[in-house]
């Protein structure tokens, strides 16, 4: 979206949509438009996504539209943008005051901030993959950040849902896109894992990257602990051997579009991808900080970059505050 500022004009009643009144346009896209809106009754604040009217692709917008609600609407996470409420050509979620991640990289991010950052949208991804939610567009454009640098995983129009698996597959940003994802290839959750890669080695090195990893790897800041550049390295790797245990199987093959499992081998698991584990169980409940990272057992070093970054902000636990009209 391009941010915009856009109020009613004077002297006209503000329009309602729902039960919200808008009070000035955040953004507008191809798409629709993204305005600030007060609950009429409680007033709470709201981010107010628009579909645009006159669009010729409206039928293919409309399934964006419906893709989105039906994803967020089943999730529930601190660092996942709430949904509040819908309707047939609009949708309500959480408002962040802020910015997002894309206008925060004019420079560099410095490695403890980058870690937190990472660590929450990580805990994000894990819980909508334990709920069979995949993103297929994560970048910095799609992480809001609010006033105290916390993060949250926003736009979720191109995810991948369980129950659509025959979905199209090319879809997302090229420059985050995981090989098999750019492929055509069915994305699961190592996709997200590969484009939140990108995205946190884009806020280690402050700018836009080649598209080629290895050289990508490359503009990393040489005093950045080795520890670190393993991590990125690991996340950001082509070869499937490379892959974090947190992925699913290597796109050997591809996985049957009807069913969503895959064909059986030494490595193949006995459960769906998006069937929860266990374990899975227990991330929903408190998602673990070691989720995606490089190893089961991360060095001092990380651990240090790790305590460093949380130290210093509060539990991811009340990340999030409504705000209330009355406080804009």
């Amino acid at each position: 979206m391009i941010a915009s500022e856009a109020a009613p004009p004077p002297g006209e009643a503000a329009p309602v949509v729902g039960d919200y009144q808008l009070m000035r346009r955040l953004g507008s896209g191809a798409m629709g438009e993204v305005w600030l809106g007060c609950h009429t009754t409680t007033g709470t604040l709201a981010a107010l996504k628009l579909l645009r009217q006159s669009l010729k692709s409206r039928e293919r917008v409309a399934k964006t539209f419906d893709r989105e609600r039906r994803a967020i609407g089943r999730l529930g996470h601190p660092h996942i943008v709430a949904l509040f409420d819908v309707g047939k050509d609009w949708l309500a979620t959480a408002y962040v005051d802020g910015t997002d991640l894309a206008r925060r990289l004019k420079t560099p991010i410095d490695p403890a901030t980058a870690v937190h950052l990472t660590l929450q949208v990580a805990s994000a991804l894990a819980h909508a993959h334990a709920y069979g939610v995949v993103h297929r567009d994560v970048k910095p454009s799609n992480i809001l950040l609010d006033t105290a640098g916390n993060a949250f995983l926003a736009d979720f129009g191109l995810a991948l849902l369980p129950e659509a698996l025959d979905d199209e597959h090319r879809v997302g940003t090229p420059a985050y896109m995981a090989p098999e994802q750019a492929a055509g290839a069915l994305a699961g959750p190592a996709a997200d894992q590969y484009a939140l890669g990108r995205t946190l080695l884009e806020m280690l090195v402050g700018g836009t990257l080649p598209l080629d990893g290895v050289e990508a790897l490359a503009e990393l800041p040489a005093e950045l602990p080795a520890a670190l550049r393993a991590v990125v390295a690991r996340a950001t790797a082509v070869a499937p051997s490379s892959w974090p245990r947190c992925s699913p199987p290597p796109r050997a093959s591809t996985p049957n579009a009807s069913s969503g499992s895959w064909p059986a081998s030494s490595s193949a698991p006995a459960r769906r991808w998006w069937q929860p584990s266990p374990a899975n169980m227990r991330a929903r409940r408190r998602p673990p900080a070691t989720s995606y990272s490089a190893a089961s057992s991360p060095s001092p070093t990380l651990i240090r970059w790790r305590r460093r970054a949380s130290s210093s902000r509060r539990s991811t636990r009340s990340a999030f505050r409504a705000p209330t009209c009355g406080a804009s």
